[in-house]
């Protein structure tokens, strides 16, 4: 068998239902690499170890009982699998703090949709990981837990927002994990740390319980960021991401966005009549031009398709180049209340004293999110000559979607780099704020995309693609990024750096 740390969590629940290893054995390693890893990387902001023993410990005996009375095959498909959660995801009786000082003491009264329908297929809740303040940024640090740092490399981000989450996955000390993507918010961490993510297609993970989305008030936000923003699963192993997923979607009867009667369409493994496109290095306004290295996985992970027997097809690199303006005008459009209200509490924010107290360290918020309430309390103040602006846009992210959708249809992915760089040094992304464009193009246009690693560079980082289909073609992305695991190796477990 292969150690605990390397296994896919269907794997780790197999070998617990036939009786090779034990739920409390998996649990206490995943925690006991949680005790190494995280004074390094910062990633578990609130632990539930205690509980996590005592249900471990529940499962064994579970597990006995069903053994004498020959109802093994009646167990949850996770059944005794440890599992963390990204912070903003609701947690009964955990708090939920979205890294912002006003909600320090704010405790989940409720579980997520995703957090009960993981706990009912039996999984065990290890911890809450860090994000970035409100989940806005793609470096994930903030005013209450701090910075996240990246396993393979300790002075480089781990990404955001779900940065806490990618870390840990990738550092082996948890199998799997749930995250949210509103521009790259899954697919970047999982491609800076080096583990698979997947964004599903819009309207099928219900969103209740995560932050603003509550029972008893979804009403009231319903529209806030959606469809932009999706729950998804993020994994050490290519695998997981089919059987996470169909755990994960459906309607809850809360949430009434979520698309009724959806299916996962079997996965595919003959890629002989399929179509894949390539994008090796894309051309969008705002946003840095792709490195080599990253061009050059997107071209390899194409040509391994080819070598399949698959059509490869090169995409024009101009094909995405408003991106950025399609982004924030699709933001615009879906946002009930402005982001600067939030980062306030409802409070005004006095800028120049914010600003004084980041400089003497002593800041309430980070310089991403004041930068980002700064450019919005500007731009109201030019709305009417924006709001053509972002009507164009909009317009052009509809043909868009509709161009995408119609050519790559049930048989047809694009491959393409997920960032313009590999993981970055902590604190560089503010001088190329607009380079999550890569990724969030596709939240604009609800395609579905999964984060594929593709090794690792010169110096030890990971490489990676992201694998982009038509509306509601997640089985073809999860598939290709599984093909892309066997050839390519997958996730590397790093070295432990100080």
């Amino acid at each position: 068998m292969k150690p605990i740390l390397e296994s896919g969590a269907f794997e780790l629940a197999a070998q617990i239902k036939s009786g090779q290893r034990t739920s409390l054995e998996i649990v206490e390693a995943h925690i006991q690499s949680i005790k190494i890893w995280n004074p390094v990387i910062n990633a578990v902001v609130e632990d539930c170890f205690s509980a996590a023993f005592r249900e471990a410990r529940a499962a064994d005996a579970r597990l006995r009982e069903a053994k004498e009375k020959n109802l093994v095959l009646d167990l949850p498909p996770l059944f005794g699998v440890p599992f963390t959660i990204k912070e903003m995801v609701s947690v009964q009786g955990l708090k939920h703090t979205l890294g912002s000082v006003h909600r320090r003491a704010v405790v989940s009264q409720h579980d997520a949709t995703v957090t009960k329908r993981l706990k009912d297929a039996g999984a065990i809740l290890l911890g809450t990981t860090n994000v970035p303040e409100l989940g806005f940024w793609f470096e994930c640090a903030n005013e209450i837990y701090g910075r996240t740092n990246n396993p393979f490399d300790p002075s480089r981000t781990s990404g955001g927002s779900t940065g806490g989450e990618a870390a840990l996955i990738g550092a082996g000390a948890s199998p799997f994990g749930i995250g949210s993507d509103i521009g790259g918010s899954i697919r970047m961490p999982a491609a800076f740390c080096g583990i698979f993510g997947h964004k599903p297609s819009g309207r099928l993970v219900p969103m209740t319980g995560h932050y603003p989305l509550y029972q008893g008030d979804a009403e009231r936000w319903r529209g806030e960021k959606y469809p932009l923003t999706v729950l998804g699963p993020l994994a050490r192993k290519a695998a997981d991401l089919y059987p996470l997923m169909q755990i994960l979607m459906g309607p809850d009867g809360v949430d009434q966005e979520i698309r009724a009667n959806f299916k996962l369409k079997p996965r595919v493994t003959d890629w002989s009549g399929q179509t894949v496109w390539v994008m090796p290095s894309p051309r969008l306004q705002g946003v840095s031009r792709v490195s080599t290295e990253l061009s050059e996985s997107a071209r390899n992970a194409a040509r391994y398709f080819e070598a399949m027997g698959a059509t490869l097809k090169e995409m024009r690199a101009d094909v995405f180049e408003d991106a950025v303006a399609i982004w924030f005008a699709s933001i615009a459009k879906n946002k009930d209340r402005s982001f600067t209200d939030v980062l306030g509490d409802g409070s005004p924010i006095d800028y120049k004293r914010e600003m004084l107290k980041l400089a003497l360290f002593k800041g309430d918020y980070t310089l991403p999110a004041l930068g980002a309430s700064l450019l919005e309390t500007v731009s109201r103040r030019f709305e009417k000559n924006l709001k053509d602006s972002h009507e164009a846009s909009l317009e052009k992210a509809k043909d868009l979607k509709q161009r995408m959708n119609n050519l790559l249809g049930e048989n047809a992915v694009l491959v393409l780099p997920v960032h313009p760089r590999v993981a970055p040094k902590h604190n560089t992304p503010i001088l190329r704020p607009f380079d999550f464009a890569l990724t969030g193009i596709f939240n604009a246009l609800e395609l579905p995309g999964t984060s594929v690693p593709m090794g690792l560079n010169d110096q030890g980082l990971p490489l990676a693609v992201q694998v982009i289909g038509a509306d509601g073609q997640d089985h073809l992305t999860i598939s290709a990024a599984e093909v892309l695991e066997s050839a390519f190796g997958g996730w590397q477990k790093p070295e432990l750096k100080s």
